[in-house]
Order: structure tokens, then C-alpha cells, then sequence
């Protein structure tokens, strides 16, 4: 679940409910999303998702409609809200366990023990065309041990990570690529 900064939209995602399935059979699981306007209380038709997904937040460069960004294993999609649609995606192998966004595009994946950083600023460009990769991280800091969960200030500049451990934050200078400090809680 996933609301608009202006609190006008809940991005709700879910498993798609079947029949005749019996209880605890996750076979076949179907992932849908749906956009709820939270002034009017109508739902769009949730739309299914190919791709299973581990984390999401909301992207909202300034200016700009925001889009549901949404981690899966291999990637991490993009998806336009009035109407849901996929945008676009980047791609972003291994395991994507948690994501952030802040600044005007900057996107925070949590890999284990380490924080990768999507700039869109910083992709390779040949004559100003994007060039294609085979992940489109452009930067990634090492952690002291594997992040749960991780959030982003909203001018991008700072990133925060909650250890596996749950008692341990780092703070990360996201322009520098490195850790600031580590503080238990």
C-alpha cells in the first residue's frame, strides 16, 4: 500500500482472488493493483501484474504525475496511475528487497548488504541516447551487514537502512556514496 503525498490516491497490491483454491495453496498466485481514489472512494479495475513484487514506493519528481515504482527480482517497473499502466522499467538483477525513491528520480534498492542507487542522471549516454545495460545501477555503497528496510529523504540527498537485525540504523550520504554512521537503536 502506497498514498499520494497529497493523500489523494492509495496504490493497494494484492494477490488476485481465485476459486476453488484451497487455503495455503500459493500456486499460481496472480498479482493485481489497484488505484483507489480516496476522495470519491471509487477503485479503478485492478490491473494484473506480471511480475511478483517484493517492495514498492511512490516516485514524484516535481512537477510530474507520480508513478508506483515496484520491485521484483529481476527489476524494478514503473507504473502510471491515472490510469494504472506500466511506464517503464529498469533493470535490476538479484534480490531487491526494499526500495526508496526521493530527489527528482533518484531510486534506493536494498540488495542485502548493499544500497543501490539508480540516478537517471548518471546513465550512460552515447550522442544523448541511453544505452542499454545489463543493470542500470549507476552507484552502490556496502553495508556493515544485510538492510530490511530503507527510505530516502525527499531531496535524495540521504538514505536510511534498518539492519536485518532490527536495532541497527546506517545513514548514508547518497551523492557521496558512503556511510555516515551506524547507530543502534
Amino acid at each position: 500500500l502506497e498514498v499520494t503525498r497529497d493523500g489523494g490516491r492509495a496504490c493497494v497490491i494484492g494477490v488476485k482472488p481465485q476459486t476453488g483454491r484451497r487455503r495455503g495453496d500459493d500456486s499460481n498466485r496472480q498479482w493485481i493493483l489497484t488505484v483507489v481514489d480516496l476522495v470519491t472512494g471509487r477503485a479503478t479495475e485492478p490491473m494484473l501484474l506480471a511480475l511478483v513484487p517484493r517492495a514498492v514506493t511512490l516516485l514524484a519528481p516535481p512537477g510530474s504525475e507520480p508513478k508506483l515504482l515496484i520491485a521484483a527480482t529481476d527489476r524494478i517497473a514503473a507504473y502510471s496511475l491515472d490510469p494504472p499502466g506500466t511506464s517503464w522499467y529498469y533493470k535490476s538483477p538479484g534480490e531487491n528487497m526494499a526500495i526508496a525513491a526521493g530527489g527528482a528520480a533518484l531510486v534506493a534498492i536494498l540488495r542485502g548488504g548493499t544500497l543501490a542507487i539508480i540516478d537517471p542522471a548518471r546513465r550512460p549516454r552515447i550522442e544523448g541516447r541511453l544505452q542499454l545495460t545489463d543493470d542500470d545501477v549507476t552507484s552502490t555503497i556496502d553495508l556493515d551487514s544485510a538492510g530490511l528496510a530503507v527510505a530516502m529523504s525527499d531531496d535524495g540527498a540521504v538514505a536510511a537502512v534498518l539492519h536485518e537485525d532490527r536495532l541497527t540504523v546506517s545513514v548514508i550520504d547518497v551523492a557521496a556514496g558512503k556511510v555516515m554512521g551506524t547507530r543502534g537503536l
